[in-house]
């Protein structure tokens, strides 16, 4: 049965296919087939076994460089982690330096509040943890306010409000999230009403702008 396997496989061309499956025969039953293929099947199967061994080093080759491949990534993927975290620590010193708010600078940070340690000092540390845990998403700050989400998105963007953390929101789809300082939205809340006259005041001058046009 093996045999007449082996030689169809032969005679179809697929000498590599026959000798893998010759070298799966037990030692001891390889003879009674040897006795029942003919020279020409013999050396076939001799050109199968080179094949299979061509085949077999080139999958070798195909999964060192995968696992090159992958190592390089990882490296890359850690001086890359490596850098963000040096830049960022550098940026936390340079606003401490200018009498900024470090602590709020470190707050918009990913890292862990341990990591930043080198950067900050006890009282930061703590300011950092709180900044983080009172830390509103944009419905709380819309509710808080009194605002709409365009109104919301437009001083996001032209900085009166910047959000201060970005986070992934797990969902049904996977979408990015922000969150405001509190003590940003409190501060926001007095200046509201003049924010919307200046943008009232700017609507109407780009609608005299598109008029004169």
């Amino acid at each position: 049965m093996q045999a007449r396997r082996i030689r169809k496989m032969i005679r179809k061309g697929n000498a590599a296919e026959a000798y893998l499956r010759y070298e799966q025969i037990p030692s001891r039953k390889r003879s009674a087939i040897d006795g029942l293929l003919s020279s020409l099947e013999h050396e076939r199967l001799r050109q199968g076994a080179r094949e299979a061994e061509r085949r077999r080093a080139a999958k070798r080759r195909r999964e060192e460089e995968r696992r090159a491949r992958s190592r390089a990534e990882a490296e890359s993927e850690r001086e890359r982690v490596r850098r963000a975290y040096e830049d960022d620590l550098e940026r936390i010193a340079r606003v401490r330096s200018e009498d900024g708010d470090a602590a709020k600078e470190a707050a918009r940070t990913d890292w862990r509040v341990e990591q930043l340690d080198p950067a900050l000092d006890s009282g930061e540390r703590e300011r950092v943890r709180e900044l983080r845990k009172t830390a509103m998403w944009g419905a709380a700050v819309r509710k808080r306010l009194g605002c709409t989400r365009t109104e919301l998105d437009r001083w996001d963007a032209d900085g009166r409000l910047p959000h201060g953390i970005k986070r992934t929101v797990p969902a049904p789809k996977t979408t990015p999230g922000r969150k405001w300082f509190a003590e940003d939205v409190e501060a926001a809340a007095e200046r509201v009403e003049r924010w919307r006259q200046i943008d009232r005041e700017r609507k109407r001058a780009r609608r005299t702008r598109l008029r004169a046009v």
